[in-house]
């Protein structure tokens, strides 16, 4: 008993000893190649501040964010219960702290596991659930990869579940925005986990990491995370007045000065978001048609006598769900309000045509920087069709939008007023 117990112990140093060799191998990065920061409105996803957006960087215990998406998607399924007991490996326990404590041969219910990493980042409760899940770490860190890609994260590459160094395991602010967007969307009611501010595990009361939880207005999670090498990180999300903020901080110089950090970054997001919705609700005044000019020519004010007194209002158009035949549309035709829009497909599924969207905006992020997100359903002879499309741009700037689109190899069709998607010719010479 005694020569098993030293073993354990013996492997616990070692496990120590590697990983602290690991982490000090590599070169330590300057706050400045440490550094990212992105925040967007949520709901439509339009960008408020972004520094090195696009930047790898390491996750840390961001990572986890992806380990509950996973988890809450095999609940959703059926594959997991909440309070299903999952077995703890001998290599769940290995892994260095943060963690629950628990010990090979254990058990603990998936909500335990998801409590777990939500509140306390706990490795090995990251392990049990990967186990759970893919059969192994490394299996089911492909999954995470291969779901990363189809959410839209496309320079996010992750290695294991619980996000300890890993030189393969890199990350973007925008993605982890992508993320977090996601775990919204798709999982509203388990998204209640990072908002839990403590939880009580084999009578010890653990409580979250995430020091903005009932200390900023609004705060209701998501995730922290550190390692040497990637600073503090923080992804964090607030509403206020019906408006959802989401920013992302990576490589914060300590736990104080990234959540000072990113109280700034959510106040000038919500702060930008009041003013664009103030800017949009004045009263725009109306013209004015001037009266006859009295020195005007007798003829041009007896034409202005000719005229009706008042003409018809012409009834609005009204644009339905059906398919839209391509029309022909001379180049100099130019309607340049902005009441044209770019289709970026058609699909069979809901979740690809906001996929699609998603690529486009990334592939040019200028030029619908303040485009509107289109979603639409439209019945074709193939059947019901999800259509992809940006709207509120100008003629100049959807045929703009799908030069460059096409250059990256994209579909893209310019959308006329009509909702009509339009082919251009060139004018007869």
């Amino acid at each position: 008993m005694r020569s098993g117990y030293l073993a354990y112990v013996s492997r616990a140093i070692w496990a120590l000893l590697i990983a602290f060799s690991f982490t000090s191998t590599l070169r330590p990065a300057s706050a400045a190649e440490r550094y990212a920061s992105f925040v967007i409105e949520a709901d439509t996803g339009r960008v408020l501040h972004q520094v090195n957006a696009d930047e790898l960087r390491y996750p840390a215990s961001l990572t986890k964010m992806m380990t509950a998406y996973l988890t809450f998607e095999a609940l959703r399924n059926g594959a997991l219960k909440l309070n299903q007991p999952l077995p703890v490996s001998k290599h769940a326990t290995e892994v260095i702290p943060s963690k629950l404590g628990v010990l090979p041969g254990q058990t603990i219910t998936v909500e335990q596991a998801v409590l777990g990493i939500a509140i306390k980042s706990a490795n090995d409760a990251a392990i049990v659930l990967a186990e759970a899940i893919g059969g192994t770490e490394r299996d089911f860190a492909r999954m995470m990869t291969q779901r990363a890609r189809q959410l839209g994260m496309t320079r996010t590459t992750f290695a294991n579940a619980h996000g300890l160094p890993n030189l393969k395991q890199v990350t973007t602010a925008r993605d982890m925005a992508t993320l977090a967007q996601a775990l919204l969307r798709d999982y509203p009611r388990q998204y209640r986990y990072f908002s839990t501010e403590e939880f009580t595990f084999n009578g010890a009361t653990l409580r979250n990491h995430d020091h903005l939880l009932g200390k900023y207005e609004g705060a209701d999670g998501i995730k922290t995370g550190f390692t040497g090498r990637s600073g503090f990180n923080l992804v964090s999300s607030a509403v206020r007045d019906g408006k959802r903020v989401i920013a992302v901080i990576f490589g914060g110089q300590s736990a104080r000065t990234r959540d000072a950090h990113m109280v700034d970054l959510l106040d000038d997001g919500f702060r930008s978001i009041e003013i664009r919705t103030a800017n949009a609700a004045q009263p725009v005044k109306p013209k004015i048609k001037p009266e006859p000019d009295e020195e005007a020519p007798a003829t041009i004010v007896a034409a202005a006598a000719t005229q009706p007194a008042s003409t018809p209002a012409k009834k609005p158009k009204v644009f339905v769900n059906t398919p839209a035949p391509a029309v022909e549309v001379e180049q100099g035709d130019t309607v340049d309000g902005p009441t044209w829009g770019i289709q970026v497909g058609a699909f069979k599924s809901a979740s690809q045509a906001k996929h699609a969207v998603a690529d486009a905006k990334r592939h040019d992020r200028a030029l619908l920087a303040n485009a509107r997100i289109d979603l639409s359903v439209a019945k074709t002879s193939e059947g019901r069709m999800h259509r992809a499309r940006f709207v509120g741009l100008t003629e100049t700037q959807s045929r703009a939008a799908c030069r460059a689109l096409k250059q990256q190899k994209q579909i893209c069709v310019p959308v006329s007023p009509t909702g009509q998607l339009v082919r251009a010719t060139s004018r007869a010479s």
